[in-house]
């Protein structure tokens, strides 16, 4: 696309013709066109003797779970890893494709829930590249030792959602 110039501007983004039709600098704007990545962990606890409550909540996040994997891989190559930190820990991560989105919905619709394990292990399976994206924690309850662990381990912040508390844009 095209807009006026602004300071700052490189020269070599000016584009010469419309600059000359409109009487003021005018300099082309590039979009980014990598393809969205997330990576989006799950924590998939559930206690020994849950409530109806608890086990409300931890449907809910399976659903929402679900939602974001559906969602997001629609997107024409949009790349999105998966972790469940779970008690026994699982990684999706690959190119994008029908096939893996699959793989994810099904091995989240399988889950059983319980005491989770370590932060580190359910990122074990994860390649750089979805090490390196935007992280969404989802987790059934809202005080996840997780969080911290996540946060830590990758160096960076994180987007976290609670299941447990409920939001406007989370629609149940």
């Amino acid at each position: 696309g095209l807009r006026d110039y602004r300071p700052g501007d490189a020269p070599r983004r000016i584009h010469w013709k419309a600059t000359a039709r409109q009487q003021k600098l005018v300099v082309r704007e590039y979009e980014d066109a990598a393809p969205p990545r997330l990576l989006l962990v799950v924590d998939a606890w559930l206690p020994a003797n849950p409530t109806e409550s608890q086990l409300a909540h931890f449907e809910q996040l399976i659903s929402l779970a679900a939602g974001v994997c559906r969602e997001w891989r629609r997107q024409a190559g949009a790349r999105l890893a998966l972790a469940v930190i779970s008690k026994t820990p699982r990684t999706l991560d690959g190119p994008p494709g029908p096939g893996l989105t699959q793989q994810m919905l099904e091995m989240l619709a399988l889950e059983e829930g319980g005491e989770s394990g370590e932060v580190k292990d359910a990122l074990q399976g994860i390649t750089r590249l979805g090490l390196a994206a935007p992280v969404l924690f989802l987790s059934s309850r809202s005080n996840s030792p997780h969080t911290q662990s996540l946060t830590q381990l990758l160096g960076r912040a994180i987007a976290s959602v609670s299941v447990e508390q409920r939001t406007d844009w989370v629609r149940w």
